[in-house]
């Protein structure tokens, strides 16, 4: 079963600076929630393009879980998607959208994701 998890929120900045913020690696682990303890685990440089894979860790339920992903879309500073390659899902496809106001940006994250076995989304 696929499932979707949506969220937009609204960044009173320049568009640029949001999408220079969302697409710089290192911030994923100050916004990443700290139980899931997530840990870039790629060599540096960290170049952000079409093709560009990444190595994490995170720990889930208390097992350190490897993953990669690869940046399958690069449009900026409009969107950027990341896609699993290796990881705890069967599917993983996060797309990061950002669309310009004239007094802000709104962010939309866009996941559409399968689980493995019969877990089910709680």
């Amino acid at each position: 079963m696929i499932f979707n998890l949506y969220r937009e929120q609204k960044i009173y900045s320049k568009l640029e600076d949001v999408f220079a913020f969302f697409e710089k690696v290192e911030n994923l682990e100050k916004i990443t929630p700290p139980w899931l303890q997530f840990k870039i685990i790629s060599n540096r440089p960290y170049i952000v393009k079409e093709n560009s894979e990444f190595e994490y860790t995170i720990k889930i339920l208390g097992i350190r879980v490897k993953w990669k992903s690869i940046i399958s879309e690069y449009n900026p500073p409009y969107k950027f998607v990341d896609t699993q390659i290796k990881g705890p899902y069967k599917k993983w496809v996060h797309s990061h959208i950002f669309k310009e106001f004239p007094d802000f940006i709104l962010m939309i994250d866009l996941v559409e994701y399968e689980l493995y076995g019969g877990f089910y989304h709680l």
